[in-house]
């Protein structure tokens, strides 16, 4: 029996959800969430500059969108372990 990691399995649950359960507006709406993770991801050592990748796009947040997140009191909380 082969145990997959936790991002794995999360990341597969995400693309289910969003390929299943979201309408393609909404899909617009958690791509501009999770867009800068993803270029993250790409982000090299060899970055001269922090924040800047050899991904060639920024993506940036609808102000419809920051404004939800703003008024919703959405926070992004790690534990020390999580780090």
């Amino acid at each position: 029996m082969t145990s997959e990691s936790p991002e794995t399995t999360a990341l597969a649950k995400l693309r289910a959800f969003i390929r299943n359960d979201l309408d393609p507006d909404e899909r617009v709406v958690v791509a501009s969430l999770l867009a800068p993770a993803i270029a993250q991801a790409f982000e090299t050592e060899g970055d001269e500059v922090q924040g800047f990748s050899a991904v060639d796009w920024r993506p940036t947040l609808p102000e419809t969108l920051a404004e939800q997140i703003r008024v919703s009191g959405m926070q992004v909380t790690l534990d020390a372990d999580d780090a």
